[in-house]
């Protein structure tokens, strides 16, 4: 049996690709140059119904009797870092602050604006960490088109012949 190391385990999806290489002792990929930082989850959550979807409305408020506050954090999208009792999240454009030792069920998050300015730092630290690359992805909305060049188009038809798609 050979002998293999790896990095430590991932604190979030966004370091998985750099910790699965590592893992199966992949040499030259390219996660890594630019850190996680080290100790802070992430977590996103991309909505997959649009709030102006009729059919949003119909199941949230209709089929399941929720509100409208319930159908807005349906189709909201929410990023958050945490890291030990402190939590950001952004919530569409909206910035809040929880502090997990005062509120850890979540209830009541606050502006960022309001929070302790012995917080700034961990703050700090958690905008840094939302604002990694690797955290940045999102899911387009619609079935947006794209425009591939002319010569990758002609390149997937052939593929597609050949794989008798076509």
């Amino acid at each position: 049996a050979g002998s293999w190391s790896r990095t430590a385990e991932p604190t979030s999806l966004a370091g998985l690709p750099r910790f699965l290489a590592e893992s199966a002792g992949l040499g030259g990929h390219p996660w890594g140059a630019d850190e996680l930082p080290s100790g802070v989850g992430i977590a996103q959550f991309d909505p997959v119904i649009d709030r102006d979807d009729p059919k949003a409305r119909e199941v949230v408020i209709g089929d399941w009797g929720l509100d409208e506050r319930a159908l807005e954090r349906f189709t909201t999208p929410l990023t958050c870092a945490v890291s030990g009792r402190r939590k950001l999240l952004l919530e569409g454009d909206e910035e809040l602050w929880v502090d997990l030792d005062d509120d850890p069920l979540e209830l009541s998050p606050i502006a960022v604006s309001d929070a302790p300015a012995a917080d700034q730092g961990e703050l700090d630290r958690l905008r840094a960490a939302l604002r990694h690359p690797g955290v940045l992805a999102s899911r387009p909305w619609g079935d947006a088109e794209v425009e591939l060049p002319a010569e990758e188009l002609e390149r997937l038809e052939e593929r597609m012949r050949l794989l008798g798609y076509m």
